[in-house]
């Protein structure tokens, strides 16, 4: 018989981060381990928007979709380029289940949520099986913000930010986005593939 249950899992932090656990265990009956795919979200999303809630119904497998921090449900601040505090989110939540007993057997990500997700394959302790990437963005420092709203880079030259008025859920919010905001998001290394599970990055990101 199949389980929904909301989980909240705390982040070093202090953050709460909120996610659905859909329980699926007749797959796994034979299994000392049960198998998990966690499900992540692109930016400003949240744990059911698109297609998330149907997929994890659908799927096989027991899943875990949940709201990175300053999305959804969770604690925290949103941010223009937290591609490294997604990451640490999703070692957050598979070190929770893997105390739980579970496999991470897969991630799902879409658009930034691929982007943590691929980061968080190559720097896990355990060589993840399955990987899937959904609009994964690879090149990070294209200047597409600049050539498609030239007003970003006016006021960045101006006063050092601008304001970026996004939809969360049903409401408006407005972000400051700073030029090291910027930076950061364009200065994001995505060639993972070139990373080994113990390499010293990770050592230094995720102790």
């Amino acid at each position: 018989m199949e389980e929904t249950s909301k989980i909240t899992i705390v982040n070093d932090r202090g953050e709460s981060i909120v996610g659905i656990l859909e329980k699926k265990p007749t797959i796994d009956i034979h299994r000392a381990q049960p198998r998990l795919i966690l499900i992540t979200h692109g930016v400003l999303g949240h744990k059911d928007y698109l297609f998330q809630r149907l997929m994890a119904q659908e799927l096989p497998y027991s899943t875990f979709r949940f709201d990175f921090r300053g999305n959804g449900e969770s604690g925290g601040e949103p941010g223009y380029a937290n591609m490294t505090e997604d990451t640490e989110d999703i070692h957050t939540v598979a070190s929770h289940f893997e105390k739980q007993g579970y496999q991470i057997f897969a991630v799902i990500g879409h658009s930034r949520g691929s982007v943590a997700g691929l980061k968080y394959a190559t720097t896990c302790e355990r060589p993840l099986d399955h990987f899937v990437n959904i609009a994964g963005r690879y090149k990070m420092n294209d200047n597409q913000i600049y050539r498609n709203r030239p007003q970003i880079g006016e006021a960045l030259d101006r006063q050092g930010y601008f304001d970026w008025a996004v939809k969360q859920r049903d409401r408006i919010v407005q972000i400051k986005v700073t030029r090291e905001d910027v930076d950061r998001f364009t200065s994001w290394d995505n060639s993972h593939g070139k990373l080994g599970p113990l390499q010293s990055e990770r050592d230094g990101l995720y102790p």
